[in-house]
């Protein structure tokens, strides 16, 4: 009885000690596991796109406006591309999609012309094939295009009487509803009609009869 009792403690231990190694390669597999989804988790991009102001302008007919943005990725310039479009469809821009950062300070330049009046919106977004499906929320820009048209200011009703042989300063305002066109741009003035050819001549002229000029803005 006794060899019986002294062989049985020894059976149990040795059970004891495979249940705690195989213990210890489970659980070891498990803290393993664990410490490889905690790294992959840090790694995830962060996209980031803002405006650069102004955001809301308003530009003639014919005339560029360069807009800029900043794109970065983890906080710093990533090479990315972003995509632009506008809306209503008209307006040109300068440079085509995919349009990339300057590859420095994540700043993005572009610019747009519209050769029809009226008010656009101008939006930017991530290039998709490179942020999905992390890619920032969409910007946008307001731009008002005007036409310039000429209107009489001296005399205000663009008719005028004056006696023979004496002159008069004739004026004009080249302007689009808010905006005037830049100093120096050309305006050409020539007689259409007048009683006998030479009769009347602009002071001084630029040719003739009959007699034109060309001014400019100031």
């Amino acid at each position: 009885m006794n060899a019986i009792g002294l062989a049985k403690p020894g059976i149990f231990a040795n059970a004891a000690k495979r249940y705690a190694l195989n213990a210890f390669l489970v659980l070891g597999g498990l803290v393993g596991l664990g410490w490889s989804s905690s790294a992959l988790a840090q790694v995830a991009d962060s996209y980031t796109l803002t405006t650069v102001p102004p955001t809301t302008r308003t530009i003639l007919t014919g005339q560029y406006t360069q807009i800029d943005a900043t794109y970065l990725k983890n906080g710093v310039d990533g090479s990315n591309t972003t995509d632009w479009a506008v809306s209503p469809a008209g307006p040109f821009f300068s440079k085509v999609n995919p349009v990339g950062t300057d590859g420095s300070t994540g700043l993005v330049t572009n610019s747009m012309v519209s050769y029809s009046p009226g008010t656009y919106t101008v939006t930017v977004d991530g290039n998709a094939n490179e942020c999905a499906p992390l890619c920032p929320p969409q910007i946008s820009y307001s731009v008002t295009v005007e036409t310039p048209v000429l209107t009489t200011v001296t005399p205000a009703s663009g008719s005028i009487t004056i006696p023979r042989d004496t002159s008069t300063t004739l004026k004009v305002k080249y302007s689009g509803t808010t905006l005037p066109v830049a100093d120096g741009t050309n305006i050409d003035w020539q007689i259409t009609s007048e009683p006998v050819l030479g009769a009347g001549t602009f002071s001084p002229q630029t040719g003739g009869p009959p007699s034109f000029v060309r001014t400019t803005t100031t």
